[in-house]
């Protein structure tokens, strides 16, 4: 897929020092190993945060039109028999939202033994002011984004980590999706 090239990661600007308070609380639950880990610390918060952003290493508008393509106003574009595999639709949505939550695990292992474990949440709502699709035989094969915002929080236990959101995003003409996403 094309896509933006604004990578969801990008947005969350996450850095070591937002986990590092709950990453140094949970050790002080495991004393023992405490002291073994604080000489790699930094290390241990440099790695954490490469791991959550990985998680995230995905672009926005593959992201959107991933959720555009569950819409139950675009089922009827996969009868071939309303909308013929050589035709091309376009479907104007107007303002929406749009929620994503992922759920990364770190697990943090010293000598292969096990330290602790970080059950994080991200959640990601996005306001999409209007979109433009392009339909193909069932698949969203082009998207006119127009504008969006992101905002986007990550969470430990009931702690939030960071909170963040973007000033009004502008997508400028219209991206291709390769070989589409599937409406299914």
């Amino acid at each position: 897929m094309s896509g933006s090239g604004i990578k969801l990661s990008n947005l969350v600007e996450l850095t070591a020092a937002d986990l590092e308070p709950t990453l140094r609380e949970q050790l002080a639950t495991a004393p023992a190993v405490a002291a073994p880990v604080a000489g790699v610390f930094g290390l241990a918060s440099e790695t954490a945060v490469k791991k959550i952003c990985d998680s995230l290493d995905a672009d926005v508008i593959d992201v959107l039109a991933g959720a555009w393509s569950q819409a139950s106003a675009l089922h009827g574009y996969k009868d071939a028999t309303k909308h013929p595999p050589e035709q091309i639709a376009t479907v104007n949505l107007g303002q929406h939202d749009i929620t994503a939550t992922e759920e990364p695990v770190i697990e943090m292992t010293i000598a292969h033994a096990h330290v602790a474990e970080l059950r994080l949440t991200i959640t990601m709502s996005i306001r999409v002011k209007s979109v433009a699709l392009s339909i193909q035989a069932g698949r969203i094969i082009a998207v006119a984004p127009g504008e969006c915002s992101v905002r986007a929080q990550v969470k430990y236990k009931t702690h939030v980590l960071k909170e963040c959101e973007t000033p009004s995003l502008a997508f400028p003409g219209r991206m291709q999706l390769g070989n589409g996403i599937a409406i299914p």
